[in-house]
């Protein structure tokens, strides 16, 4: 008996068993992403300044096609897991507090993405570790069908030191949280950052978007 073939929309034949596997499970990545509502938390990275006319939220956003129901987005310049800002004293956990009142069905969040690393530089790995684990603790208790993914995101042209940041960050999996790897290396273009050496332009973001989005 002849193996049975039939194409995909991009044209390509492939076989028949592993072809109807494979629209099976293509089919429920996108009924469980249509089903995921995000929230995005984040540091100047995620903020519009600086000349920037994207974030790397907004970029991620995108490259995910959420609805504008399915997303509730935080960042505040200087915030980071341990670090407050220096203006209004914000980390990431305080930004996640202040979304409360605008998520009405909290179980309904299935993703908490959270990138940062920068300013928490100053701050020992133990520290950093110790604000994740609190982090998560408030996220898991108020989002119990959430999934936490960490991102060390942030990078320089200065010569400051995040190896203990990156550490910790990478670590984030011990708390049972989910890091994405790789994004730590999605700003290692000078053309990426501005004259200040930290903050990415547009191009940067959207590096940052892709690979937070992969």
């Amino acid at each position: 008996m002849s193996e049975k073939c039939f194409c995909h929309l991009n044209g390509f034949k492939v076989k028949d068993a592993q072809a109807r596997k494979d629209i099976v499970d293509l089919t429920k990545r996108v009924t469980d992403l249509h089903n995921r509502r995000f929230i995005f938390i984040g540091d100047s990275y995620g903020v519009l300044k600086d000349g920037r006319t994207i974030s790397w939220i907004t970029e991620t956003v995108n490259h995910l096609k959420l609805s504008t129901n399915n997303y509730f987005i935080k960042a505040y310049s200087g915030a980071g897991f341990a670090n407050a800002t220096s203006a209004v004293g914000k980390t990431f956990l305080n930004a996640l507090e202040d979304l409360y009142n605008d998520i009405t069905d909290k179980n309904t969040i299935t993703d908490i993405v959270v990138c940062g690393g920068y300013n928490d530089r100053s701050h020992s790995k133990a520290d950093i570790m110790t604000a994740m684990e609190t982090f998560g603790d408030y996220a898991k208790t108020n989002y119990p069908n959430a999934v936490i993914h960490v991102g060390m995101v942030g990078y320089n042209t200065i010569k400051e030191n995040l190896y203990d940041v990156l550490c910790a960050y990478t670590d984030s999996v011990a708390l049972n949280m989910n890091y994405l790897h790789c994004v730590e290396y999605a700003l290692k273009n000078s053309n990426f950052l501005n004259a200040d050496g930290i903050h990415p332009v547009d191009e940067g973001s959207v590096s940052l978007g892709k690979a937070v989005s992969m």
